[in-house]
């Protein structure tokens, strides 16, 4: 079984666990593994909200090894684990990078909101530490790839189930009313 950066089993392009949704209101496509989509998507939503996401630069699934060579057998988050959004925008930009000091507070106060019942955190964010504005315990420090998000590791399948029960929300990603 080969796993991914963040020590998930990567999932090929066959698989069962992978599925395909649009986001809410969106003609935007996220591929992930089945039990992650919903909150992808929720995401999605909320990323939107601060910075408009475009079919041409958001994707997610791509079953390959990093771009780096320096990871060894591992694959990419991309493998059911992760999405990218603003690429053309807010790519692998370095440093200082492009997001504002408002915009990076935002997202890290949305991301916040998918914990688990012991206080981990669901995402990862592939953002510097060292942006002004990011307020989020689970950024990179020597790289600035703020369009990068993932499922963080020691996050189990079990956890997404009780985080999107616990938010309420929906497989296509919305929140259900109760």
């Amino acid at each position: 079984m080969s796993k991914t950066l963040s020590g998930h089993e990567a999932i090929r392009p066959t698989d069962f666990r992978l599925r395909t949704r649009l986001l809410p209101g969106r003609p935007i496509k996220f591929r992930t593994h089945y039990l992650a989509l919903p909150l992808f998507l929720r995401l999605g939503v909320l990323l939107d909200g601060v910075i408009q996401l475009r079919t041409y630069d958001t994707w997610s699934y791509a079953y390959r090894k990093p771009r780096t060579n320096e990871f060894g057998t591992r694959y990419s988050d991309h493998a059911g684990w992760a999405i990218d959004v603003w690429t053309s925008r807010q790519g692998r930009v370095g440093f200082p990078g492009t997001l504002t000091k408002r915009q990076a507070t935002m997202i890290s106060k949305r991301l916040k909101q998918f914990v688990t019942t012991d206080g981990r955190y669901v995402f990862g964010w592939g953002v510097s530490d060292k942006i002004p504005g990011v307020d989020y315990p689970d950024t990179y420090h020597r790289i600035n790839d703020p369009m990068h998000f993932f499922i963080n590791p020691g996050i189990r399948v079990r956890d997404l189930k009780q985080v999107r029960a616990s938010l309420n929300i929906a497989l296509d990603g919305t929140v259900k009313t109760k």
